[in-house]
């Protein structure tokens, strides 16, 4: 698959995680590009994962051999088990999932731009790279992937407000019949504190009606 194709296979995809969740398309497309090698590694032919996640998919998990870095002995070569799904579509909506499901990567999501979600995502440990993240953005900036992070990031819903109290106290019942009657007030949301306004208004009510 030409790089093109594979970077619009995942746009949607991509785009729709934006809507949810606020992952940026281009880092997720970026991520998709460094792990899979453009779609073309081991990894994602016999296990159709494209991030390079670990431990046990939809059809449980593959074993192959890694390269991951360490202070000590810079890189090396490591088995590790990952993650084997039945198609690219399932690593793809496990991608965020794995995300979302660990509070480290909450950053990531929090992001106001590529460069902080990619910093983000290294900084979480998401890879042993030490050069994470600059990869990232190298891919993004490079092919223009940002291109795809137009869409305004989820709101967040609003908490409804509680509906005013409408009930009358039965110490106040004859008052308040009498007050609606004389036009001296509406009569609504007899327990709500009242504004100096308003006692203005009813006292100037009042005086018109003596």
């Amino acid at each position: 698959m030409e790089k093109t194709k594979f970077i619009e296979s995942l746009v949607a995809s991509a785009k729709e995680d934006y809507a949810l969740h606020g992952l940026f398309p281009s880092v997720k497309i970026a991520q998709a590009i460094l792990e899979s090698n453009w779609g073309k590694s081991g990894l994602t032919k016999e296990a159709n994962n494209l991030f390079g996640i670990k431990g046990v998919g939809t059809v449980g998990s593959i074993t192959k051999k890694t390269r991951e870095y360490s202070e000590e002995k810079g890189w090396i070569w490591v088995q590790a088990q990952f993650r084997n799904y039945n198609t690219l579509n399932e690593s793809i909506n496990d991608h965020t999932q794995f995300l979302l499901r660990s509070s480290r990567y909450l950053p990531v999501f929090q992001a106001n731009n590529y460069l902080e979600a990619a910093h983000a995502l290294q900084e979480a440990g998401y890879a042993t790279d030490p050069n994470y993240a600059s990869k990232l953005i190298r891919l993004i900036e490079e092919h223009q992937l940002f291109q795809w992070d137009t869409l305004p990031a989820p709101k967040p819903v609003a908490t409804p407000k509680a509906k005013p109290q409408s009930v009358v106290s039965d110490y106040a019942r004859e008052a308040h019949d009498w007050v609606v009657a004389n036009g001296i007030s509406d009569g609504l949301n007899p327990q709500d504190q009242a504004t100096r306004e308003q006692v203005w208004v009813m006292l100037y009510r009042m005086a018109q009606q003596m």
